[in-house]
């Protein structure tokens, strides 16, 4: 699932016992539910992935899901349905106004889940403008579109727990809590479930978000220099960015969300037809959040070689899909989630922490071919989107030739590190 990810929203206990197959009336709304379901080794931390839509015949869409649990590396699947109906509702909202509560979690946890988006958005805003001057940063699409999603979700929760409350009620029901740790925390929070503070909290956190709109309006770049979302056909090829490899493609995917915030929808792969030496290769199908059509192509060489081992592109040549800073932004964005003692790593995690160091340092490689020969430094030119030149001004010298040798030197001497180590399990199974 794209973007901020609420892994740790609520205590897993604060979830609602409910049947597997219970319908969500969004989206956003079966996400959060499946965010917060426990792996059977009791993380509720798991790469969830869309894999397929069945259309049912009672006004609801069954969707599919996979994913791997971070702690113990389980191939985890799941299936929810989502109401179909022609409308719905807005990005970063769970349900439409004339909705009823929700039926797959109840009040405490919509309220904690508030509560986390709540508190999530200041150190977000306060992580953007730490750059410096704030303008640069609020140019990047990506950093708006995160912040105002954060905010947007944190009052929306609040819309969420007002629909447990009965018109004539005056604080909320116990019926509105369904498991004891949610009317344990209402007990414990009774003054946070009364009309008088549930508005305040609600009119509030809207406030909020108009401010912030108001004082930071949406940028008009959305997309760097190379970036094509096309639609037609696609007649010119000389505008179509080159893939270097299906990869590296689908990584500029994830990269351009929706103007909904979400990254995923269901592709459909074309290759095309072969014209003048190179492949069109196109992705096309509906977003997975708000249906809109989303339509990428992109030029491939017929003659392209796969990339060995977990290398993005074969090759000297830098890419002409992602800039330099965006390469270094993959790097970190690949590692951000592990702590620094790896020794407390499942066996599950030690995979993945391995497998992410070899795409850090392979993207420290893309980084390093937009180096000149001679040049000790990246130039300029080498940065042409928004999320590139912040990462540029936030560290300069982070892009000399030097750092970012030791930089790979260093993921590929973890990497190795990791190879010679094995987990306490596997130690104590030695004989």
């Amino acid at each position: 699932m794209s973007g901020w990810r609420p892994s740790a929203l609520a205590p897993v206990e604060l979830v609602a016992i409910v049947a597997v197959m219970q319908t969500a009336r969004s989206l956003a709304e079966a996400e959060v539910f499946l965010d917060l379901e426990p792996c059977e080794c009791g993380e509720i931390d798991t790469d969830w992935e869309v894999t397929g839509f069945a259309d049912l015949d009672d006004g609801r869409r069954g969707v599919s899901y996979s994913g791997l649990c971070r702690r113990c590396g389980l191939a985890r699947t799941a299936g929810v349905t989502v109401l179909d109906r022609p409308n719905h509702p807005p990005p970063d909202h769970f349900s439409l106004p004339d909705d009823g509560p929700s039926s797959l979690l109840d009040a405490a946890v919509w309220w904690a889940i508030g509560m986390q988006y709540h508190e999530a958005a200041p150190r977000r805003l306060a992580e953007t403008e730490s750059l410096g001057d704030p303008a640069p940063a609020w140019r990047d699409h990506a950093a708006w579109s995160e912040l105002r999603g954060l905010l947007t979700r944190s009052a929306a929760a609040a819309d969420e727990v007002l629909k447990f409350l009965p018109d004539d009620a005056i604080s909320m029901p116990m019926e509105a809590f369904w498991s004891p740790p949610s009317r344990g925390l209402r007990e414990r929070e009774a003054a946070s479930f009364t009309r008088a503070q549930l508005t305040t909290d609600q009119a509030e956190r809207w406030r909020v978000l108009g401010a912030f709109l108001a004082e930071h309006p949406e940028p008009q770049e959305r997309a760097d220099q190379a970036y094509q979302e096309i639609s037609g056909p696609d007649d010119d090829l000389a505008r179509l960015p080159v893939a270097r490899s299906n990869d590296e493609a689908q990584l500029y995917l994830r990269l351009h969300p929706c103007t909904c915030g979400e990254t995923e929808f269901v592709r459909n792969v074309d290759f095309g037809e072969e014209r003048e030496g190179v492949w069109v290769l196109r992705y096309s199908g509906s977003c997975v959040a708000c249906g809109q059509h989303r339509e990428f192509a992109f030029r491939q060489r017929q003659d392209v070689s796969v990339p060995s081992g977990f290398a993005w592109a074969a090759g000297t040549e830098p890419g002409e899909l992602l800039d330099a800073g965006e390469w270094m932004w993959v790097a970190d964005a690949l590692l951000e989630s592990y702590p620094i003692d790896n020794d407390d790593l499942s066996g599950g995690q030690r995979e993945d922490l391995k497998r992410d160091l070899a795409m850090s340092a392979a993207a420290v490689d893309e980084v390093l071919k937009f180096l000149p020969p001679g040049a000790d430094s990246v130039p300029s030119s080498a940065f042409w989107t928004n999320r590139g030149r912040l990462m540029r001004e936030a560290e300069p010298a982070s892009f000399d030739r030097d750092l970012l040798q030791a930089r790979r030197k260093a993921y590929l001497a973890n990497l190795a590190g990791l190879d010679d180590q094995q987990s306490p399990k596997e130690r104590g199974s030695l004989t």
